[in-house]
């Protein structure tokens, strides 16, 4: 408990103060907004997001932090966003799996 602790009060941030976390996560989505038009920039932004966002649903294992509650409309804002993405340049136009 101590380490998932640590982790929550000094990269997750606060209620009352910095969330370096969210800053994170928001700089992220605004570079996959940026990227739209270069396929290398807006895969790299993408991995980052997939890689955050396992770290964000990692930190609920337990159970649902205080900073997250407290922030939970920034998250879904976010997230919402994601649900029905589409960019053709990240389509596969094989079988293979595409990033989204």
């Amino acid at each position: 408990y101590k380490e998932l602790k640590y982790v929550l009060d000094n990269f997750v941030g606060t209620s009352e103060g910095p969330k370096p976390f969210l800053d994170l996560f928001k700089r992220t989505v605004a570079l996959v907004e940026a990227s739209q038009n270069d396929v290398n920039s807006l895969k790299l932004a993408f991995q980052n997001l997939y890689t955050i966002l396992r770290i964000y649903f990692s930190l609920h294992s337990q159970e649902l932090p205080e900073v997250f509650e407290d922030t939970m409309d920034e998250w879904m804002g976010e997230f919402h966003k994601f649900l029905n993405y589409e960019n053709a340049a990240l389509e596969s136009a094989t079988d293979e799996e595409s990033i989204l």
